[in-house]
């Protein structure tokens, strides 16, 4: 199972860009951009084998366009939030021109404003995704106002198979771009609740680290009641003990003794003090 997951990363990473130098967002938008593309140059093969008018093709011809530069353009440049205001104003525009052209309401345009709603609402952020759902859902409303009372302005197919062919097609498409987008985002989604998870981790371990290493840390603080005389310290209960012992009761040090020469001379002058001639 390792395999093929890394090879599905791997994949996405070179049509989609880097997780780690690419915001979820603009992966999310090149495959937008890139699937916008690829269904324009499908329904174009459609269109040509099904022999639908040209008006058709022309419109599958400016998808292609369209998603190609816009899926240039934001791989290279990781820009994508000054895009996608154009991108999805353009293909409203040809998704409302394809309504009329490919039988209304009974044609596949209604699978394709399903995709572009998904994907509106996952790109745009408040307040532009109330104002793009909003236009998108007034403009699907017109449209079917339009239909009903001007049914003539709808383009019908030649035939039943035509129709049949034109939406299947475009259904199956839709389909396949819906679960891409999907596995998309719940993958990202997974990726970064694994790495929270780790950091979440590797925050404990830190934790206890640094718990250890307070615990071992044992610093003198405040004022020490000390003897003028015999210079030996207070503790806490009254009790009255030798600098050494209470320091190494206090703090983690150890003493080791010596001799200063001020003391060698008093202790030992016949030794250490100096020889007269």
């Amino acid at each position: 199972m390792k395999l093929p997951l890394k090879i599905d990363q791997t994949f996405a990473s070179h049509l989609l860009g880097k997780p780690k130098a690419t915001t979820l967002e603009n992966r999310v938008f090149n495959a937008v951009a890139m699937l916008a593309g690829l269904t324009g140059l499908l329904t174009l093969a459609q269109n040509l084998v099904l022999e639908l008018p040209f008006i058709h093709s022309a419109l599958s011809i400016i998808a292609i366009f369209v998603g190609a530069f816009f899926y240039t353009w934001s791989l290279k440049s990781r820009k994508y939030k000054p895009l996608v205001i154009p991108i999805f104003t353009l293909f409203l525009g040809l998704i409302a021109a394809s309504w009329f052209a490919t039988g209304g309401s009974l044609g596949p345009t209604s699978f394709i404003f399903f995709n572009l709603f998904i994907s509106g609402t996952i790109l745009f952020k408040k307040p532009q995704n109330i104002l793009f759902l909003g236009s998108t859902l007034l403009i699907v409303i017109v449209l079917l106002i339009t239909e009903y009372f001007k049914p003539d302005t709808i383009w019908p197919y030649f035939d039943k198979s035509q129709r049949f062919l034109d939406v299947g097609i475009t259904l199956v498409t839709c389909l396949g771009i819906t679960g891409a987008l999907v596995h998309l985002v719940t993958s990202e989604h997974q990726r970064e609740r694994d790495l929270n998870e780790q950091l979440y981790q590797q925050t404990l371990k830190d934790k206890e680290a640094l718990e250890k290493a307070l615990k071992e840390i044992r610093v003198l603080k405040g004022l020490i009641p000390i003897c003028a005389n015999c210079k030996k310290i207070r503790d806490d209960q009254g009790f009255w003990h030798q600098v050494e012992s209470y320091i190494a009761a206090h703090a983690e040090v150890a003493f080791t003794h010596g001799i200063c020469p001020e003391c060698k001379l008093k202790l030992y002058p016949e030794i250490f003090g100096e020889k007269k001639e």
